[in-house]
């Protein structure tokens, strides 16, 4: 673990960019955002740097191109860079901030509070899968 942190934080000093799917793994053609772990804000706090939500959402393809596949046409949405709050401790600042880039990311997807499938769950845990 040592030589990981040290590598991480090598990449941070020298500005370079680091990406992670802080949902721990990729879910091919899962329409929901599991829980964040973590780890991922806890070095966003610590180095300083903004969080970049990534939501990949998924349409099913149309006319000619279905006779080439059935798999869903993939869509990317980069949103806004989110910041931690300073005023914040470490720990309160993290989770602030893991929360709060949830919530975005779900609603990047088109999920909103209310919906069957919008979670506010972040124990990775006790998730439920909600779509199949």
């Amino acid at each position: 673990m040592k030589k990981f942190k040290d590598a991480m934080a090598e990449v941070f000093e020298t500005k370079r960019w680091m990406h992670f799917y802080p949902e721990g793994s990729m879910w091919f053609f899962y329409p929901d955002i599991r829980p964040l772990k973590k780890a991922v804000f806890h070095y966003a706090v610590q180095y300083d740097r903004p969080v970049i939500p990534l939501v990949f959402t998924f349409r099913p393809r149309k006319n000619i191109t279905r006779l080439f596949t059935r798999k869903p046409l993939v869509d990317l949405t980069v949103g806004e860079p989110l910041r931690h709050d300073p005023s914040l401790s470490r720990v309160h600042a993290t989770a602030e901030l893991q929360k709060r880039t949830y919530h975005v990311m779900q609603t990047m997807a088109g999920i909103h509070p209310g919906d069957p499938t919008y979670n506010e769950n972040l124990d990775t845990a006790t998730y439920q899968k909600t779509m199949g």
